[in-house]
């Protein structure tokens, strides 16, 4: 849902507060990690971004166009007048390009497919709530903290594999619960 036409935050938010709802009204806990990708648009791989939209069936004049807006980028950096020789990059999606977000959202979607059909999100009337996302940030949630434990795993390995890492500083954990004793984690 991050970077959508008429979409916002709130829409995230409530699917957290729902969720959380449903479950305390059936006196059963929730588990809710969150993750923030550390320099979200600074760290897409070009080659995996080139990848992902191959596998969306993107082709033609757009696979052509995107293809070439991430060939051989270079770049400098100018201060006070003084321009540094240009550098080759092959990470990060155009800073305020309007593609950028919807890149972004390419990059990760198949992420948030892994987690829908892993089974091991929260669940309300058959429908996955287990991973809302806004922007570079996504909500894990899960009734039982083996569940939780799998969905941390599955974005830890989905992030080796793309190359990119969840900011530990910025991520939380939560435990929503009905009861009132302790829970130990």
């Amino acid at each position: 849902m991050a970077y959508q036409k008429y979409l916002s935050s709130i829409y995230a938010s409530f699917n957290l507060q729902e969720t959380e709802h449903h479950y305390k009204e059936r006196n059963s806990s929730i588990q809710v990690t969150l993750l923030d990708s550390k320099r979200a648009f600074d760290t897409v791989d070009h080659i995996g971004l080139k990848i992902k939209i191959n596998d969306l069936g993107i082709n033609g004049n757009l696979w052509k166009l995107l293809d070439h807006m991430y060939r051989d980028l270079k770049s400098c950096v100018r201060c006070n007048n003084v321009t540094s020789r240009f550098f080759s990059f092959e990470r990060g999606v155009r800073q305020g390009s309007a593609l950028s977000a919807k890149l972004y959202l390419i990059y990760i979607n198949d992420l948030i497919d892994i987690l829908s059909t892993s089974g091991k999100g929260a669940v309300m009337l058959d429908l996955n709530v287990g991973c809302p996302v806004q922007a570079d940030d996504i909500a894990l949630i899960s009734p039982t903290f083996s569940g939780m434990q799998c969905m941390i795993d599955i974005c830890y390995n989905y992030s080796v594999k793309w190359k990119f890492e969840f900011s530990p500083s910025k991520s939380q954990v939560l435990i929503f619960s009905k009861r009132t004793e302790t829970i130990e984690i």
